[in-house]
């Protein structure tokens, strides 16, 4: 008996009857077989106190003070990703937040506007911060998620325009658009509101939809429909393993054959098998995070060095200040760090090919892009 279960058991046993029934065993068969659902719960904190003592950490994340360096301009930083080479791709509004006046019901309130006329669409260096390229001037009305995939290719989606672009490598003209511009819908030809995208070495790609349809889309590399599943949520406690409260996130296990989806607003991430290798088990739900201390989960992004899920959160009723957490993927799902407080919200992560440097985009200024950088040749190895 560990010395976990011990403390527990006699804590369970003082009030049912005397000290020294904590070490009659026919008693302990006794309480085993009538209270089975305080036994499992006695089980689970056993495995998360022997992964927190067992969990070998390096040095912590810490805060780059002086990235980016130069003069970069942005407005909302909605979406971040990074490239095989390690440099950063930052997806921002310019001068159009998403206010309360931005939307009537989901469509786009001001549509006369037009598109934003700034480059939204940043190239940095991955060592200055400086930018190198820039596009996107007059293509998008309300910026969201971005990815870029292991080919180079860039995705985004729009959720004023209810699209999701693709971007060939070095191109600034779609090459794939899904969805119709500035109409919502909830059919397999429209989406509202999408959020995010995540691409599979394989080139097919899945895009989360979103704020008004709750579901997962999976699509074939050239953008047929291979599956969708879930179902919207209006409620802040979800009632099943695909009831999304706001799917906002997406990041892809493929070594598991998973694909795991930051359920914002039910304070979760939910992982599904993702049907790379059998379409046919697309979408079977296989394992989960949740808990108030995780916060309402904003994004989420998957590390394979350190078989970790980063992940920055907002405010709920158990969590006061935004966090950026790291979760234990190979074990049972435990925080096994806290490596920021935020004063403002952070909206996206992206975590670098070598497991070393986090990328965060945030909504509110002063700071609307930081870098956290692992001080460590092989992250996430004791």
């Amino acid at each position: 008996m560990t010395g976990t279960v011990f403390r527990v058991l006699l804590i369970v046993a003082l009030p049912m009857g005397c000290f020294l029934r904590a070490f009659d065993y026919k008693y302990w068969e006794y309480v085993i077989d009538t209270y089975p659902e305080l036994i499992s719960k006695i089980k689970e904190a056993q495995l998360h106190d022997e992964a927190m003592e067992s969990a070998a950490l390096p040095p912590p994340l810490e805060l780059v003070e002086d990235f980016p360096h130069g003069d970069v301009r942005l407005g909302q930083v909605s979406g971040v990703a990074v490239d095989q080479s390690g440099d950063i791709y930052v997806f921002h509004r310019a001068d159009r937040p998403w206010a309360q006046d931005t939307f009537n019901g989901n469509v786009f309130n001001n549509p006369k506007q037009g598109p934003i006329q700034s480059n939204v669409i940043l190239k940095l260096n991955k060592k200055t911060g400086e930018v190198t390229e820039s596009f996107g001037s007059g293509k998008f009305y309300l910026p969201h998620g971005l990815t870029v995939d292991n080919d180079g290719n860039i995705w985004t989606t729009d959720v004023a325009l209810h699209q999701v672009l693709k971007f060939e490598k070095g191109s600034q003209t779609p090459s794939l658009t899904l969805g119709e511009a500035l109409v919502p819908g909830s059919d397999t030809s429209h989406f509202c509101k999408p959020t995010d995208v995540a691409v599979a070495s394989n080139g097919e790609f899945f895009v989360a939809d979103g704020y008004c349809n709750g579901r997962v889309l999976k699509y074939s590399a050239t953008g047929t429909l291979l599956g969708q599943w879930g179902t919207r949520s209006t409620s802040n406690v979800a009632t099943s393993d695909d009831d999304f409260n706001i799917p906002h996130s997406l990041t892809l296990v493929e070594g598991r054959d998973m694909i795991c989806v930051a359920d914002r607003e039910h304070s979760r991430v939910q992982c599904f098998n993702a049907g790379l290798t059998d379409n046919n088990s697309t979408g079977e739900f296989m394992r989960s995070f949740h808990g108030g201390a995780l916060g309402k989960m904003f994004a989420i992004s998957y590390d394979p060095h350190g078989d970790v899920i980063y992940a920055v959160s907002g405010p709920n009723q158990s969590m006061r200040k935004a966090a950026g957490l790291t979760l234990d993927m190979a074990g049972t799902g435990v925080i096994l760090e806290k490596w920021e407080n935020f004063d403002e919200q952070p909206h996206d992560i992206a975590v670098s090919p070598d497991g070393i440097d986090l990328y965060v985009g945030l909504l509110s200024p002063p700071r609307l892009l930081e870098k956290f950088h692992r001080d460590v040749e092989d992250p996430m190895v004791g």
